[in-house]
C-alpha cells in the first residue's frame, strides 16, 4: 500500500486506477512481476505544451529502456511477455507529464504505435505559438456571436459555416474582433 501511495503522488489518478488494478489481479494470482535493468535508459524530449497557467502544460520524452522483463508465480514457474521465450526485451513508451501543485507529475504513458502523433504535434513553447486554439476559440466565439443576432437561421447555417470554414482553411486567419469588423489579417497567396 505503502508504495501505491508513493506512486500516486508521482502519477495522474488514471495511472493509479490502472496500476491498482493489475496490482491487485497480481496479488490475487501470487505472481510478482521482476525487472531488471541491462542498460541505462534513454530520454528523448519530444513535446512541449506551455499554456496560459499550468493547467494545460505538458512535456512528453520517449523512454526506451533494455531489460529483462518477466514474471514469477507462486509455484516457483516463470513466464515471459506473450511470444517471448526470454525475459530480455526493450521498452518504448511516450510519457506525458503534467504539473499539479507546482510539481510534474506523470499523466499518461502511451506504447509504440498509439504514441507516434507525439513525434508531430506542434511545439507550443508559449500560449501565443498555439495558433490553433486561436483559431478554434475564434470560430467559437464567432459562431456565438451570430447566434446572439441571429445570423444562424434555417438555410444560412449551412452555407455561411461550409464558407468561413474554407475561408479559414485556406489562409484567412481571423480573430474574432477581425472577423466582426470584416478587416483581412493575411492574404492568400497566388
Amino acid at each position: 500500500m505503502a508504495n501505491l501511495l508513493t506512486l500516486a503522488s508521482l502519477c495522474g489518478a488514471d495511472l493509479i486506477v490502472e496500476w491498482e488494478r493489475r496490482l491487485d489481479d497480481f496479488e490475487r494470482r501470487g505472481w510478482y512481476n521482476r525487472v531488471k535493468l541491462t542498460r541505462p535508459c534513454t530520454v528523448e524530449y519530444l513535446g512541449l505544451v506551455n499554456r496560459e497557467g499550468t493547467d494545460e502544460d505538458r512535456v512528453v520524452v520517449r523512454i526506451t529502456a533494455a531489460m529483462e522483463d518477466w514474471v514469477e508465480t507462486k509455484s516457483g514457474a516463470t513466464m515471459f511477455h506473450e511470444g517471448k521465450s526470454s525475459a530480455a526485451t526493450t521498452l518504448e513508451e511516450y510519457w506525458t507529464l503534467a504539473q499539479r501543485d507546482g510539481r510534474w507529475y506523470l499523466l499518461s504513458i502511451e506504447q509504440d504505435p498509439e504514441g507516434e502523433h507525439n513525434l508531430h504535434d506542434p511545439l507550443i513553447t508559449l500560449p501565443e505559438e498555439d495558433t490553433a486554439r486561436m483559431h478554434d476559440e475564434a470560430v467559437v466565439a464567432f459562431r456565438s456571436r451570430h447566434v446572439e443576432v441571429g445570423l444562424f437561421q434555417a438555410e444560412l447555417i449551412v452555407g455561411v459555416m461550409e464558407v468561413l470554414d474554407a475561408l479559414v482553411a485556406h489562409g484567412y486567419h481571423r480573430t474574432f474582433t477581425e472577423l466582426i469588423a470584416g478587416e483581412e489579417t493575411r492574404r492568400p497567396s497566388r
